[in-house]
């Protein structure tokens, strides 16, 4: 069976390991990295190969185009995957943008709202959505770290990807053609939807705010699921979620409900997300990190994803007491007022909203 080519945008962890799985699924994968961003991406791009060493896929992947160079890697791909974190999607959006034609789909992995951010981007540059898909997904296939040179290790697999678009309707059509590479995708009612399904902006916030002392005595040597969350940690956790789930039932999102278990540590909701086909039952325990504070834990989570949900709190009368003291815990923590550095609704373009107006502009688009 032929595949159409793919784009990922990225060269991290989860750049690498999307890259490297799909095209040892025979997808053609076209790869770019901020020439800024080059140390881990370097040995990729020189050899065009990367090695997965995966629990359900090992081997040597070739992949058909890595570049500095993004207009080479998207020209002429209907399917263009972000994958970066939050700090790197204003730089990538800006570049992206300008670059994009009629019928591509861009997908923003674990975009923790990034892909409304695109979106109004795309809407302020040109006026319109240039029939242009953009879509959000609540998490990665893949817990990951590079291990060696164009090498990449994965520890455990994301049991389902719940995916969201603007429009809102294309959301099933969108999650059949992601399973050419990721067989676990599965649409959700919109792209908040599937923003509020990412349960790690509250597991690992908590997990590194409250294990901060541990995590600079120790000098990085930290291991949040095998010593982090304790039960202490995991009622944070807990009631931290409860606000974020309340908060989208208030907006008639398509969010979860988890089992009281699931938050039991020592892995709280990841092991309920995540599995180790090979079995392992230590898989999370050797996962490492934080391994300094600050750290992209606590401003992709509580300025990125957080602060826009104790806004989205406030227009729909759900208190969130919780959330709005672990932003401030994090800023006094790190000395960067997160609160007043959020990029918050008006960054989504749903600042001035009614709930009913947020909830008819994710599920129709922008016009």
């Amino acid at each position: 069976m032929g595949y159409m080519p793919i784009a990922i945008l990225g060269g991290g962890n989860g750049a690498h390991a999307l890259a490297a799985d799909a095209a040892l699924q025979g997808v053609p994968v076209h790869m770019y990295e901020d020439p800024n961003f080059s140390e881990h991406f370097r040995p990729t791009r020189e050899n065009q190969k990367i090695r997965l060493v995966a629990p359900h896929r090992d081997g040597l992947a070739e992949i058909k185009c890595t570049t500095h160079h993004m207009a080479e890697a998207v020209n002429g791909v209907s399917l263009i995957n972000v994958v970066t974190p939050t700090a790197g999607h204003e730089a990538m959006f800006e570049a992206l943008i300008p670059l994009l034609s009629a019928d591509q789909t861009v997908i923003v992995w674990a975009g923790r709202f990034g892909a409304l951010r695109l979106a109004k981007r795309l809407f302020d540059t040109s006026g319109s959505a240039k029939n242009i898909t953009i879509a959000e997904t609540n998490t990665l296939p893949h817990g990951s770290r590079l291990t060696g040179p164009a090498e990449v290790t994965v520890f455990y697999l994301a049991v389902r990807i719940f995916v969201g678009t603007i429009p809102a309707e294309l959301s099933p059509s969108l999650a059949v053609k992601l399973r050419s590479f990721c067989s676990v995708a599965v649409p959700t009612r919109d792209i908040l939807s599937a923003a509020f399904r990412n349960a790690a902006v509250v597991i690992y916030p908590a997990g590194a705010l409250l294990n901060a002392g541990r995590v600079e005595y120790s000098g990085g040597d930290f291991y949040m699921f095998r010593e982090g969350i304790t039960p202490s940690v995991a009622r944070v956790i807990r009631a931290l979620y409860g606000e974020m789930e309340r908060v989208g039932e208030a907006l008639g999102l398509d969010v979860e409900h988890y089992p009281e278990e699931a938050f039991r540590p020592p892995y709280s909701i990841e092991a309920h997300e995540f599995s180790d086909p090979s079995g392992r039952p230590d898989t999370f325990r050797n996962l490492k990190g934080p391994t300094s504070i600050p750290t992209r834990y606590l401003y992709e989570n509580l300025r990125d994803a957080l602060a826009v949900v104790a806004e989205l709190g406030r227009i729909t009368d759900v208190p969130t007491p919780g959330i709005d003291a672990i932003i401030r815990l994090g800023g006094m923590l790190t000395g960067e007022d997160y609160w007043a550095n959020r990029r918050g609704l008006e960054t989504l373009g749903l600042s001035g909203l009614s709930a009913d107006e947020i909830v008819k502009r994710v599920r129709e688009g922008f016009s």
